[in-house]
C-alpha cells in the first residue's frame, strides 16, 4: 500500500507507513520520565512552584539538515502541570489523592513562544485564580507558565467532592 492509498480506505494507526507518523509519538514520550522537584506550595495565595527535569535519551533520527536536538512538547508540559495541580488541589482540600479522586480537565489552552530545549531545571509555576465550590463539585482554573511564558495557558477541571471517600 502506498501513502495515497492512506486518503481513502479506514486503517489503524499502526498501518499508517514510517514516513507520515511522529517518532515522538510512536516511541520518544513514553521513554521520558519527569523529576518534579523542589517543590513549593503557597495555599494561601493560591500558588504552586517547581523545577522539572526531563529525563530522556530520545533524539529524532530526522536526515537532512533538520534540528534532531531534544524539546519539550506540548504532552511533556502537561504532564508536568497536571501531576503538579494535582498535589497542589490534594493539599487544597486537605486529602489525599485516593480520597480526591479524579480531577477532570474541563477544557485547556496553552501557547508556546519558542522551543524549551532545558532538560534539567525548567521552572514551572501555577497559579489558581479560581476555585468555586457548587454542591457536590469543586470548580477551578489554573494558569501556569513554564519557563518564563516559553510555554503557558490555563486548565479549567472539576473535582466531584461527592465521590470522595468519608
Amino acid at each position: 500500500m502506498n501513502e495515497g492509498d492512506f486518503m481513502t480506505k479506514l486503517v489503524t494507526f499502526n498501518e499508517l507507513p514510517d514516513s507520515i507518523t511522529s517518532e515522538y509519538i510512536n516511541t520518544g514520550f513514553s521513554t521520558e520520565k519527569l523529576n518534579i522537584k523542589n517543590t513549593r506550595f503557597d495555599l494561601e495565595n493560591r500558588i504552586a512552584k517547581a523545577k522539572v527535569d526531563v529525563l530522556t535519551d530520545f533524539v529524532n533520527s530526522y536526515g537532512g539538515n533538520k534540528d534532531n536536538s531534544y524539546h519539550w512538547s506540548a504532552i511533556t508540559a502537561y504532564r508536568a502541570v497536571s501531576q503538579l495541580a494535582i498535589a497542589y488541589i490534594c493539599l487544597q482540600l486537605g486529602k489525599p489523592k485516593i480520597e480526591v479522586g479524579e480531577i477532570m480537565q474541563i477544557s485547556s489552552s496553552m501557547a508556546t513562544t519558542a522551543p524549551i530545549t532545558q532538560t534539567k531545571n525548567v521552572p514551572v509555576k501555577l497559579e489558581f485564580p479560581k476555585y468555586i465550590e457548587r454542591g457536590k463539585r469543586l470548580l477551578g482554573e489554573m494558569n501556569f507558565d513554564i519557563a518564563g511564558k516559553t510555554f503557558y495557558g490555563s486548565i479549567r477541571f472539576a473535582v466531584d467532592l461527592n465521590q470522595q471517600l468519608p
